[in-house]
Formats: structure tokens, sequence, C-alpha cells
């Protein structure tokens, strides 16, 4: 992990990609000492990582092509390894339970921050804001986004209602996946979508005067607070649940559903742990609870649902079953069929 955490520092993954180099040239193109460079290129060789070819040159291997995404490894490095370390003492604190406060929690600990938002010790500086986002980025569409829920009703709808907001992407980042969902249904035109998040995040998208803006509409909201938007036929909520605790999550639901009518559908898309969880899976939890969150089972997201009061119209999944999109509605009616 350190030899990772310095190459990963150095960019010295995206020099060896490119070519093969001795480690005389990577040194000099790093700036930094042959022998030191050698002693943790040594590291990476002896896992795979990295190839050293019979004539001595150096290059990415293809089981490290990952490392080419280095934000993943300074968020893991910076911010979760601190709170592992850290665990121990926080658990004999805090009692051997759960963490499940955003502002009480591993992170925060590992931080001393105890008592400020996890997110607001990220977001101290832009620095941070980019990381984070762009390690949720990463990790996101490493997961998939369309193929699992049949927006044909959205776009069926799209064409009656002229003036309707279609979907609004509740804390949806950077928009990777309101871009691919209208990619892949060309009849949901980006225009009549919305972004939400955090003022933070939203500062960081190019305005609509600016080069590089999207067509979507862009929106400062903390979904902590209910939803302004009122009467989309869509409100998409991908893998922000499981950034929170359960009572978090309820409340996060609650507040998204005064803006149904009957008519729409809140698309809860989540990472589902299976009885026998993949490694991946089984570490993306532990990582999340150092932020008070967890990753869940289908069962215990349907429990969120029905506390929320919403009816649990269908869950949708991918033929790995690892993701899940929980269809939900108006508890009342629904006025629409259930996808297929």
């Amino acid at each position: 992990m350190a030899a990772i955490r310095l190459l990963t520092h150095w960019d010295a993954f995206r020099l060896i990609s490119q070519k093969p180099m001795s480690c005389i040239e990577l040194a000099t193109a790093l700036g930094a000492d042959k022998a030191l460079v050698m002693r943790f290129a040594r590291m990476l060789i002896s896992t795979g990582k990295i190839e050293q070819r019979d004539d001595g040159l150096l290059r990415l291997a293809p089981a490290g092509q990952y490392l080419l995404t280095p934000s993943i490894f300074r968020t893991t490095w910076d911010w979760v390894v601190p709170a592992f370390v850290k665990l121990p003492g926080y658990l004999d604190k805090n009692g051997r339970k759960e963490p499940n406060s955003p502002k009480d929690n591993p992170f925060c600990y590992g931080q001393d921050g105890i008592g400020m938002p996890y997110w607001e010790i990220i977001y101290r500086n832009c620095t941070g804001i980019e990381a984070f986002q762009n390690t949720m980025a990463s990790l996101h569409t490493k997961l998939q986004i369309t193929g699992v829920y049949d927006f044909h009703w959205v776009e069926e709808q799209a064409a009656l209602q002229e003036n309707s907001v279609l979907i609004v992407d509740v804390g949806g980042g950077k928009g990777d996946s309101i871009k691919e969902i209208c990619k892949k249904n060309p009849g949901i035109a980006l225009s009549r979508c919305i972004l939400q998040d955090r003022k933070e995040v939203i500062d960081m998208m190019p305005k609509p005067h600016e080069e590089g803006a999207e067509l979507f509409r862009l929106m400062e909201h903390d979904f902590h607070t209910q939803q302004p938007v009122r009467g989309a036929l869509v409100y998409w909520i991908r893998h922000c649940l499981h950034d929170y605790g359960d009572d978090d999550c309820v409340a996060i639901l609650r507040n998204l559903k005064p803006a149904l009518d009957g008519k729409n559908k809140i698309l809860i898309v989540e990472q589902v742990l299976l009885d026998k969880p993949s490694p991946l899976s089984a570490s993306l939890d532990l990582i999340m609870m150092s932020f008070g969150g967890k990753e869940r089972t289908e069962n215990e997201i349907r429990s969120l649902v029905h506390q929320a009061g919403l009816d649990l119209v269908r869950v949708h999944y991918c033929p790995q079953r690892i993701t899940g999109v929980f269809e939900c509605s108006k508890l009342e009616c629904t006025s629409y069929p259930e996808s297929p």
C-alpha cells in the first residue's frame, strides 16, 4: 500500500504505462533517487503490478492497469487508512457498536473531526472535493448504470408532457448517471433533467454560459432537506444511501416522498450484499462503515423503503445481482404499470 500511494503521488504508473523505462530513466523523470525508486518498484514487481523485462526495463503489468485511476488510492490512503488505524481506539471509546453517524464515526475520529460531518472534513479545500468526486465517479462507473431498469415509460410520458421535468438526479455528483441514461434513452432529453448536489459540488461544475457546460440543469440541494422539485417523473438516487446509517436513510427517503403524486417513481440504486458476498462487496462495506454508512442486503433496503412510507413496486437486478434498482412509488396508488 505504501508503494502504491507513493508512486501514485509521483505519477509513476502513468509514465511506465506509456513506455517501458529503466529504473534510472524513471528516477530521473520523477526527480528521485534511483535506489529509492527501485525499492518501491521491487515491492510491486513481487506482487505482479509492475513487470521487469529481461532487459531490465519496467512497465505497468496488465494486473496493474487499475493503478491508472489514482484518486481511489489517494482516498483510501489519506482517508480510510487513518480511520482503520484508529478503529480499535474509536470502538474502545464509543462502545463495540456499529457506527451510524456522519458526524461520529471512525473517519471523523481518524481526522480529529468528531462532531463535524465527514463531507465537511473532505470539503475543507477544493483538492478534497475534487478527489472525493473523482473517486466516487471511478467507483460508480465500474458498476452498471443502464440496462437494469427500463426507462421506456419515461420516454413515452416525455412525449405526452412537453414541459415536465423528466429525471431529477438526487446527489448526482458530476452527472455521469444522468448523461448515461439519456445517451441510452434518446427520448429523454438532458435539458429536461436536473442534477442536484451540495453547493460545494455544484460550484465545481461549469455554468450554462461557460465552456464545457452540461445540457442538464444544475440545482444546489441538500437531500437532508425536503425535495424542492415536485412532480418529476423520476427521482434517481444512486449510491447515496450507503453513505448513511438507517435513520438518516429513512429521513432522506421521507424528504423525497412529498414530491410524489402517485404517477412518478423514486429509483434507489445500490449495491446489494448477497448472502455470500464477494471480497469487493465486503471490503466496500467496511470502507462505508468508516464513514458511518453501510452496504445492505435486499431485505435491509426493503426495510428502509417501508419505514419511509413508500411502496416498493419491484427490485430490478443486473445479471450478476450486484446492483439493484429499487422502484418505489407513493403508497396510495401507482398509475403506470411495472417496468418489465
